[in-house]
């Protein structure tokens, strides 16, 4: 295992190779002073039973797969049910947990790793480069892709932020969603293939309000999430270079944009972290003290009606980008 430091004027992060997991993200509150706006683990050596994904890449695939299988060119390729029923981010040792060679360049480092055929039980070798890169106020992150035979491709990075500090609750955070559509799960949060429109509802993020008053105790949609956010937004079609998602702290006066290339994020509000390892505060986490904003495909697209969206055909690329343009909210 092995940690490396970026940092320009304005950011300073601390990556390491083990999932190209990003442990510390620091930038500058309204009084100037930098914090730490991601939770983390109190040790790497508990990377191996980390089951809230810390910082970590997400793939092959992300998201949840309905009953751990699915077909492609007429075969059915059976997965790990790691999460209920269902198999959740790549599987029990997925990406997040995967060594990767590290190539360090000015403001930029870049990982590689080629994930072999039939690793926890997806088809083909797939060949990922990741690149973290630092320019100014925003951290951009980029995945390129290739295969020898077709399989299913969905990656994201599974930050969790808190921008008013550790173990904290985030439910008085202000979060924007530029997205008219969500996507409904049962009571595994397994997405049902149901999208409904947020007009009318407290999915709608879409003038920003904070993140508690989009939580329903009593919403049977909030209820199967385990009380809170845990769900895919269908972005709008908006006018190049607008950001999709805008999260803000008051306390603390940081806010983040975000823009990506991916059709949709699952914003998930941390619901389940008192179960898992300790954090950076030597003890789990409080439940909803972090959210995480992850850019995706649609959840289960490879067992939808149109999966070709998540299907990387042989000889093609797989490419997406997703920036965070860190400020002050003025």
């Amino acid at each position: 295992m092995k940690v490396f430091t970026l940092e320009n004027e304005y950011i300073c992060m601390k990556v390491t190779n083990i999932g190209c997991r990003i442990l510390e993200l620091f930038v500058p509150d309204k009084r100037g002073q930098r914090r730490d706006i991601i939770l983390g683990l109190a040790e790497l050596s508990d990377i191996p039973d980390d089951t809230a994904y810390f910082g970590a890449l997400m793939g092959r695939v992300c998201n949840r797969t309905k009953n751990a299988q699915f077909t492609l060119n007429g075969v059915t390729y059976k997965l790990a049910a790691n999460n209920g029923p269902n198999h959740l981010h790549g599987g029990i040792k997925g990406f997040d947990k995967q060594e990767f060679e590290a190539t360090m360049g000015d403001n930029c480092i870049s990982f590689h790793r080629v994930s072999p055929d039939g690793e926890e039980g997806y088809p083909g070798n797939l060949d990922l480069t990741v690149d973290y890169i630092l320019d100014g106020n925003t951290l951009t992150i980029k995945f390129l892709a290739t295969t020898d035979k077709d399989t299913p491709v969905s990656l994201t990075n599974h930050m969790y932020f808190n921008l008013a500090g550790q173990n904290r609750s985030v439910l008085d955070h202000s979060l924007l969603i530029n997205a008219g559509k969500v996507c409904c799960v049962d009571e595994n949060i397994m997405a049902t293939g149901e999208i409904t429109e947020v007009d009318g509802s407290i999915f709608d993020f879409r003038k920003g309000k904070k993140i508690g008053d989009g939580i329903d105790a009593g919403d049977l949609q909030i209820q199967n999430a385990g009380g809170g956010l845990d769900h895919h937004f269908i972005f709008d079609d908006l006018p190049a270079g607008t950001p999709q998602v805008e999260l803000m702290s008051e306390e603390s006066g940081i806010r983040v944009l975000v823009k990506t290339t991916a059709p949709g994020a699952q914003i998930y509000t941390g619901n389940y972290l008192s179960e898992g390892c300790k954090g950076k505060t030597n003890a789990p986490y409080d439940n909803q003290t972090g959210v995480a904003i992850e850019t995706q495909l649609m959840p289960n697209a490879i067992n939808s009606k149109d999966p070709e969206c998540v299907i990387l055909r042989k000889g093609a690329e797989y490419r997406a980008e997703t920036k965070y343009i860190f400020g002050i909210k003025k």
